[in-house]
């Protein structure tokens, strides 16, 4: 129960530089939930979940201002947080 599976994308010409980040099956260690948050407060990342309409989560709403349109549509809100647990807390109703 408190472990999961977390997978990085990277370019094949750029190994240093990370392009997504995975989850799977995420657990409920609120210590995994705030080191995401510190994650999207490192720049322009935004976290998203399978859901019906899943929220764009991101520490600070001008960091969605470069997603594409199209992402933006299909996506549900945009909902800025202040934590991990609020990022917990949004995955867990949603």
């Amino acid at each position: 129960m408190n472990s999961c599976h977390v997978s990085l994308t990277h370019p094949e010409e750029n190994s240093d530089l990370v392009t997504g980040l995975t989850i799977f099956r995420p657990c409920i260690d609120l210590r995994l939930w705030n080191s995401l948050y510190e994650i999207l407060r490192l720049g322009d990342w935004v976290l998203f979940f399978p859901a019906e309409k899943p929220p764009i989560i991101v520490s600070d709403r001008k960091r969605a201002a470069h997603l594409p349109a199209d992402m933006r549509e299909s996506l549900g809100p945009i909902r800025e947080v202040h934590s991990g647990s609020e990022i917990a807390e949004i995955v867990r109703t949603s």
